[in-house]
């Protein structure tokens, strides 16, 4: 029988004094691992707040010896799922071409060619596993890549769905860019909006499960919306390989957990720099704050507009009809967030 494997890490604080102190990475993996614990996976959690002789502690050899141990064991049909939530970076190791990198809590920056792990590492580690479903998603710095049936038709989930398989990599921000922490929410904003999502928000057309294409498309919308009102660019990336839309969450055999609780304020962040401050002044009160949500869902009813041309170019151009099914699949998704986000100007107007 099918399993579903999740690995975790998360890490706060580091050896090396050159790799600033982080404060919600271990919040992140340990609110994840109660979501997936609930729909069903098998978790192993590495974070920094447990015993440091525990071979769950995320030094460099243990993060490499757990990962290399669950990927020997899973199964052909398996889904393995690897979260990482600390520090990045990027190291010259070719000339004139700089690696993504993860730090550990033993990584020194003088020895980060040896003793971090690469993306590229950690990507062949899954890949040398037999598990034909792959997700890899990343709440770090520098971590980026370089950049007609209705979905309730039994056949249609199982063909696009249900037998799905590849690799899919979903990146908190670009390779040039800052991923940033959340102080209100006590998460990495990436993750923070990973977790809505994956509770169910990301589920936009009602099948009762959410997939990679979901969560991709939920995430990016709402940083989007977070990076507007935060006058901040924390733009995900993804690559995805294969046949299908992996399903990640399945709410018709679990039950969905409970939703983030969301909070009415979305101004606190830190990452090194404190980011400039909004301005609170409440001379216009109500109006004030209703144009500027507005103004966000302008923002995103014009990229989701964007998106969706683009996916209707590319299905009307594609010979294959598997192919052109899920890009079929992708557009009605979008179509049903941007009828969405049309309700909600609706309702502003």
């Amino acid at each position: 029988m099918a399993q579903r494997w999740a690995f975790l890490v998360g890490i706060n604080r580091y050896t090396d004094p050159n790799f600033g102190t982080l404060k919600f990475c271990v919040n992140d993996v340990l609110a994840i691992a109660n979501i997936l614990q609930q729909v069903g996976y098998e978790v192993v959690c590495l974070h920094d707040e447990l015993e440091r002789d525990s071979h769950l502690f995320p030094t460099r050899d243990n993060v490499e010896a757990q990962l290399k141990q669950l990927c020997h064991q899973v199964q052909s049909d398996d889904l393995l799922w690897v979260h990482f939530a600390c520090h990045g970076t990027r190291v010259e190791r070719e000339v004139n071409k700089k690696e993504p990198v993860l730090i550990t809590r033993d990584t020194r920056q003088d020895l980060l060619e040896t003793r971090a792990i690469s993306l590229a590492e950690v990507e062949k580690f899954m890949r040398d596993s037999q598990a034909r479903q792959l997700v890899l998603t990343l709440d770090a710095c520098h971590s980026g890549v370089e950049l007609g049936r209705d979905l309730t038709d039994p056949e249609f989930i199982r063909n696009v769905y249900e037998l799905a398989e590849g690799f899919a990599l979903i990146a908190a921000s670009t390779a040039q860019q800052k991923a940033f922490e959340w102080q209100e929410k006590q998460h990495g904003v990436f993750t923070y909006y990973l977790l809505q999502g994956l509770s169910g928000k990301g589920d936009f057309s009602g099948k009762n499960f959410v997939t990679v294409d979901n969560l991709k498309l939920y995430v990016l919308g709402e940083l989007r919306r977070w990076n507007i009102q935060n006058s901040l660019t924390q733009e995900p990336t993804a690559r995805t390989e294969g046949l299908g839309d992996i399903i990640l969450a399945d709410y018709r055999c679990y039950p969905k957990p409970a939703e983030i609780k969301m909070e009415a304020s979305v101004s606190s962040v830190t990452s090194g720099n404190q980011p400039k401050s909004r301005d609170d002044s409440t001379r216009s009160g109500l109006s004030k704050t209703a144009a500027l949500q507005k103004q966000m869902l302008e923002e995103q009813l014009v990229s989701l507009s964007e998106e969706y041309a683009v996916v209707n170019k590319q299905m009307n151009s594609e010979r294959d009809a598997r192919s052109r099914l899920l890009l079929k699949k992708q557009a009605d998704e979008l179509l049903e967030h941007m009828k969405q986000v049309e309700a909600e100007l609706e309702k502003l107007n």
